[in-house]
């Protein structure tokens, strides 16, 4: 939308609004005075004086004030342009308003007790100023509802536009990480001349197709997530055999549960890296992941390897961190990550809330 579109719907919404009051103002002076012509010009008058008032309130006294948190000074300022906007209401009263349409506010004894006062006792007079300030400034305080309404709109579309950007450069610094992990297992089989090699190929094809490709939502089916997590197994099953490695993967699940793409792998491959590659005996990691009451369960526990390298924990390098950082993003207080770490295995659970 170009500028000139912009200050065109701009100007459309200001005039639907003013011409709503103005319609309102309308019915209500006929029903009090049945005469057209003096209730349509005594209430442009008075429509004038609220959208003046309004106006410099709205567009200057507060950004200039009390957005800026100068309160004692909004304060003061408030009172001197109420009192000047009454001035103005009261004078133009007094001088054309009454004189040319008496019968009008001769017609109703509120009116009529007032246009016995001279201009200047009525501006004297606290009590009428004070009754007389509510309906003055009461299309002000709806515009300003609706501006801090727009503006909370803009400020909640830029944290938004912030997250976006964030999550963004999280997942740009987690798949190298994940890439360099996995081409390392494949290039240790290739040396190795492996026959297993294409069949890893095969599995680490269809993973990188689903970080490079598939996971480019904050969100995915958790039916995507569990797949992934099966090829990654399979892929370090190969890899280690069953001699060294013994997985279980226990999933009980509803469908239509969406989780963050690439966080359980990480998760996995954070076990692998620091249970298995270091251990000269069996390792195991036990896999559990189930649904309920709109909340997804997740554990992963790896037994601890008892060489030189124990003692060093799962939480060293990017993994966990940036793990952490996502969540914050994308679920706030909504998620329960919790560690346990000892000196025989390490636990991970990860509990998070739909919303």
């Amino acid at each position: 939308m170009g500028l000139s579109s912009v200050i065109q719907s701009r100007f459309a919404a200001h005039l639907l609004f003013w011409l709503a009051f103005y319609a309102l103002y309308i019915k209500l002076g006929l029903a009090i005075y049945p005469d057209w012509n003096a209730v349509a010009i005594i209430y442009i008058g008075k429509l004038t004086v609220q959208a003046i008032a309004a106006y410099i309130l709205v567009y200057l006294l507060m950004p200039l004030f009390l957005n800026k948190k100068r309160y004692l000074a909004f304060a003061l300022m408030l009172f001197f342009w109420t009192y000047m906007v009454y001035t103005l209401l009261v004078i133009s009263r007094a001088v054309y308003l009454e004189p040319s349409f008496l019968s009008f506010f001769s017609n109703s004894e509120r009116h009529t007790d007032i246009i016995k006062h001279s201009a200047l006792s009525r501006l004297k007079d606290i009590d009428a100023y004070l009754d007389a300030v509510p309906w003055l400034f009461t299309p002000a305080a709806f515009m300003g509802l609706i501006k801090f309404y727009r503006t909370q709109l803009k400020l909640l579309k830029v944290a938004e536009e912030k997250k976006e950007v964030e999550l963004r450069i999280l997942k740009n610094q987690l798949n190298p990480h994940f890439f360099f992990n996995t081409l390392n297992n494949l290039y240790t089989l290739a040396l190795k001349k492996d026959a297993r090699a294409p069949e890893i190929i095969a599995k680490l094809s269809e993973i990188l197709d689903f970080a490079l490709y598939r996971c480019n939502d904050n969100l995915i089916d958790i039916d995507s997530a569990v797949t992934v997590l099966e090829n990654y197994i399979a892929l370090e099953n190969l890899r280690y055999g069953q001699n060294r490695l013994q997985v279980t993967f226990s999933r009980q699940y509803e469908q239509g549960y969406k989780l963050p793409p690439l966080i359980l792998i990480t998760l996995l491959e954070n076990a692998f890296k620091h249970g298995v590659t270091n251990e000269t005996g069996t390792a195991y990691i036990n896999i559990a992941l189930r649904t309920e009451n709109n909340t997804v369960m997740f554990s992963i526990e790896n037994s601890k390897p008892q060489t030189k390298e124990e003692g060093k924990s799962n939480t060293n390098g990017i993994g966990i961190k940036n793990i952490t950082q996502q969540l914050d993003l994308l679920y706030g207080s909504s998620y329960k990550l919790t560690i346990n770490d000892n000196s025989a295995s390490f636990i991970i659970n990860l509990v998070l809330d739909e919303h």
